[in-house]
């Protein structure tokens, strides 16, 4: 595969799908087509890849500032909430595209 020819990527990024899904599909519970439903679960996320010292060269520091403790708990209640959503969504796809799997770990 060729290197892209840029200084930025931004791209959706690799969430724990991947690890959960792997699993399944290496352990055989799933085929390869129901592994590529299950990756497609859960929240999406973006990064941003710098790949060049031209474009680091554009960052600058702006500030810094500390979290209050009430939204530092949000965004961990936030991300709970997340796992719980993306673990039902997962099982649900999974029964619904290979029931024998779901049987096998019950």
């Amino acid at each position: 595969m060729r290197e892209p020819d840029c200084d930025v990527i931004v791209a959706p990024i690799a969430n724990d799908t991947i690890y959960d899904t792997w699993g399944v599909l290496t352990s055989g519970l799933v085929s390869p087509e129901t592994a590529l439903r299950l990756l497609a679960a859960g929240p999406a996320y973006t990064q941003v890849a710098l790949r060049t010292d031209r474009a680091a060269a554009h960052l600058r520091f702006l500030g810094a500032e500390p979290l209050p403790e009430a939204e530092i708990l949000a965004g961990r209640d936030l991300q709970r909430q997340e796992e719980i959503a993306y673990q039902a969504e997962f099982l649900s796809l999974l029964r619904e595209h290979s029931p024998e799997a779901v049987s096998s770990l019950e």
